[in-house]
């Protein structure tokens, strides 16, 4: 989160990555700070219970435990559908894609092998 800041700020980005604007950018910002505790949290323990323990032990995964990361991952999926993306916004934090997009896309992902 700290290096797309800064390349947003330092750097000739397209503004809709990071609005100058205080207003847009807290949006996105809003996002970032919350997904840390969240989206990236409850996406990263399904990948590691689901794919990578199994990957690096060798063994199958648990089923209470690969269960147990499904139900708060998918609880973190509805708070995006039914939050940030609301009223039917194309992107997290408004209208235009963000870096938030981007970081939320990355969390997602990685749950599908």
């Amino acid at each position: 989160v700290a290096i797309l800041r800064y390349l947003c700020r330092e750097k000739q980005v397209t503004d809709h990555w990071y609005p100058r604007d205080s207003k847009l950018q807290a949006k996105v910002d809003e996002y970032l700070e919350w997904q840390h505790l969240d989206t990236r949290l409850n996406c990263s323990t399904y990948f590691l219970n689901k794919f990578l323990i199994p990957a690096v032990t060798g063994k199958p995964p648990k089923p209470e435990k690969v269960a147990e990361s499904l139900k708060h991952m998918e609880r973190t999926l509805n708070k995006i559908e039914d939050v940030w993306l609301a009223g039917d916004k194309p992107y997290l934090a408004g209208e235009q894609i963000s870096i938030a997009d981007l970081l939320a896309a990355c969390e997602v992902e990685q749950t599908r092998k």
